[in-house]
């Protein structure tokens, strides 16, 4: 008969949470700067390195970003892709180390908000005047 075990995950100043073990998720904060269109990868890394089974827990990744590896463990994930819908994102991301030899389940998570900024497009910084006869003359041929 197993015995189960309760796993108690105490929430840090920093927003990381400690896990049994001393286990964390690293970074605390992702990269910002991110926009529609733009290219984003963000490395994950379990402290201390244990391969893990990751996903999101609980909210959502912005549209165009996956989480991989998506299945099988890694001690390391990355969060990459193309934004393609602007606003701001919370999810947590989940580290699975499965069972110790006690038996107890042991999950990390970390809770991330990303903010999709939309793409800045330079103000004109000058304009011309074209007159209306310069359009005409120019398309006009002459026999």
């Amino acid at each position: 008969m197993k015995r189960l075990a309760w796993l108690l995950l105490l929430p840090l100043a920093s927003g990381a949470l400690f896990a049994q073990g001393g286990y964390t998720i690293n970074p605390l904060i992702l990269p910002t700067n991110v926009t529609v269109g733009g290219s984003y990868s963000a490395g994950l890394l379990l402290s201390p390195a244990y391969p893990a089974a990751w996903s999101i827990s609980a909210g959502s990744l912005p549209p165009g970003l996956t989480l991989s590896p998506a299945s099988g463990t890694s001690a390391s994930a990355t969060i990459s892709g193309t934004p393609t819908v602007v606003g701001t994102y919370n999810f947590t991301v989940q580290a699975n180390l499965g069972t110790n030899p006690n038996a107890a389940l042991i999950l990390v998570t970390h809770a991330y908000t990303i903010v999709i900024a939309p793409i800045q497009v330079p103000p004109c910084t000058s304009l011309r005047r074209v007159s209306p006869t310069a359009r005409t003359e120019r398309h006009t041929r002459r026999y």
